[in-house]
């Protein structure tokens, strides 16, 4: 027992920085995603994770870190690289997945109209509307969490949402005519508090690094991309 005290602070060293505690407080929205599926978005005010439950993945981003890590607690892989190289690919899977999303152009959010305010999931939202290639769509979001923008930005890019200053919790697009049934994009079936496990944040110990992001991902998904590897180069 002589020797505690050393293991001790051998732990405390060995912590991840932003996540000594054994478990943190964060806003959990769990999410249908017309590409990506069903994930939960956890949000505190120094990090952002997502667990994509389709895929297994988990995906985590420090504020002020440059770097962003990925893995799979199931296929015991895990991916990491700067902020620019996985917005790279993840960005790219989307493009290639489905361009609906992608016809948002990033630089139109001024041409967002707000149409009326409200609450849901007790959260006070915004929803927005916009006529734009051949479609009407329609976003809801929030300012309510209390969180920096700056935590959820890489949400926003590889998920190809518009940054209208909050959190999305829906988007939806249709026809322009009114008997055109509204297809979602986003769908948020919950927002609660929830406490995050300090050893869900950590890369598994054991696990192999890959060198490309698919291989992150279920079988079926790596085998998809593993072909278009060589269109992203480095």
């Amino acid at each position: 027992m002589r020797h505690l005290p050393a293991i001790c602070f051998v732990l405390i060293l060995s912590a991840p920085a932003g996540f000594s505690k054994p478990s943190t407080d964060a806003w959990c929205i769990r999410q249908n995603h017309q590409i990506y599926g069903p994930q939960n978005v956890y949000l505190t005010d120094k990090w952002m994770m997502t667990e994509n439950l389709r895929e297994g993945t988990t995906y985590i981003k420090e504020l002020g870190q440059k770097e962003t890590k990925i893995f799979n607690r199931k296929k015991m892989v895990f991916y990491t690289g700067t902020t620019d190289s996985v917005m790279k690919r993840m960005a790219f899977v989307s493009n290639l997945t489905d361009r609906s999303l992608t016809n948002l152009k990033k630089g139109d959010g001024h041409k967002w109209k707000l149409r009326k305010k409200g609450i849901l999931f007790n959260l006070p939202v915004e929803i927005y509307s916009l006529d734009y290639a051949g479609k009407r769509w329609q976003y809801c979001i929030t300012r309510a969490l209390g969180i920096d923008k700056k935590i959820y930005r890489d949400y926003l890019d590889w998920s190809n949402l518009p940054d209208l200053g909050g959190m999305p919790l829906k988007l939806t697009a249709s026809g322009t005519s009114a008997k055109n049934k509204p297809i979602s994009l986003l769908e948020t079936t919950a927002v609660k508090k929830a406490s995050v496990d300090s050893s869900r944040l950590v890369i598994p110990q054991g696990a192999r690094r890959v060198n490309e992001i698919f291989q992150v991902s279920s079988g079926r998904t790596e085998q998809l991309m593993e072909s278009f590897s060589e269109i992203l180069g480095d």
